[in-house]
């Protein structure tokens, strides 16, 4: 059924965020700073934690610009599924995981868009984010 369907598309996802907001900075650590990828996990994951608050709002507003109305669209696909009749219902329960990771897809180079600006931040010295703050 559908809703067993999203229940677990939910729990993979929720399960996702969080360990991607423990993790977020670790491709940037080793990228732009040059880590060993172990290290910039274990570097990423102290970043977020002290400011675990900021980097979630920036990764879930960045995910729901793009992320809600493509859910809202899935929805109404199965509203329309539904009215359809079981052979349309039975065709969205198999579309629906495809549908899901397209989302995921589709998500992704906003969210890594705002990550990046959070990094690029969080690396500028305190100084100077108090003179962008104040201009």
């Amino acid at each position: 059924p559908v809703w067993v369907t999203m229940l677990v598309w939910a729990v993979v996802v929720l399960l996702g965020i969080v360990c991607h907001l423990h993790t977020m900075f670790a491709p940037y650590l080793a990228i732009c700073d040059g880590l060993a990828p172990p290290r910039a996990v274990v570097e990423g994951f102290r970043m977020t934690q002290r400011d675990l608050g900021t980097s979630a709002v920036t990764f879930l507003s960045a995910v729901a610009v793009v992320g809600l109305p493509l859910l809202v669209g899935i929805a109404g696909l199965w509203a329309y599924a539904s009215w359809e009749g079981p052979a349309a219902v039975t065709r969205f329960d198999q579309a629906l995981p495809y549908l899901m990771a397209g989302l995921v897809q589709l998500v992704r180079p906003v969210m890594v868009a705002a990550v990046h600006s959070l990094y690029a931040d969080r690396d500028r010295p305190r100084s100077q984010r108090s003179q962008v703050a104040a201009a």
